[in-house]
C-alpha cells in the first residue's frame, strides 16, 4: 500500500497508520525538491519546508495524489487524512533502518502529537 502511494512524485516517504482506528491515515515526508518546484510554478511563497507543509494548497496537492491512489484500494483501506512532516526521515534521525525501512514505533512516538491530531477521540 505504501509503495503504491510512493509512486507519486510528491511523496518521498509515507507511513500509513490507523490499525484498530476508524480509518487509515498517513504521515508523509514530501519530496521537497519536487514540491519546491511546484510551488514556484504556482507562485506559492514557501521559504522553507515548514511553510511548505503548512500551506493549504500544498497539502491539497499531496492529498489529490493520495485520493488518486486510494482508488486502487477498498473503501476501508483508503487513507482519509494526512499529516506532512517537515524534516526528512533518516537513519540518523531514527526513522529509518540501515536498509531504509521505516522504524514504525519510532515514527509513531516521534510524531505522537500529529497522530493525536488525526485521531483526537482515540488514544494512539
Amino acid at each position: 500500500m505504501e509503495n503504491k502511494f510512493k509512486e507519486s512524485l510528491f511523496i518521498e516517504q509515507i507511513m500509513v497508520i490507523g490499525e484498530f482506528k476508524k480509518h487509515p491515515a498517513a504521515l508523509i515526508q514530501p519530496a521537497f525538491e519536487v514540491l519546491r518546484e511546484w510551488c514556484k510554478r504556482k507562485k506559492i511563497d514557501c521559504e522553507d519546508n515548514t511553510q511548505m507543509i503548512n500551506n493549504e494548497q500544498v497539502v491539497k496537492r499531496v492529498m489529490n495524489d493520495i485520493n488518486m491512489y486510494n482508488e486502487s484500494f477498498a473503501n476501508f483501506e483508503q487513507v482519509k487524512k494526512i499529516k506532512l512532516i517537515d524534516i526528512p526521515w533518516s537513519i540518523e534521525g531514527g526513522e529509518l533502518t540501515p536498509t531504509l525501512k521505516l522504524r514504525r514505533r519510532n515514527i509513531l512516538e516521534k510524531y505522537k502529537t500529529l497522530v493525536d491530531e488525526i485521531y483526537p477521540d482515540e488514544s494512539a
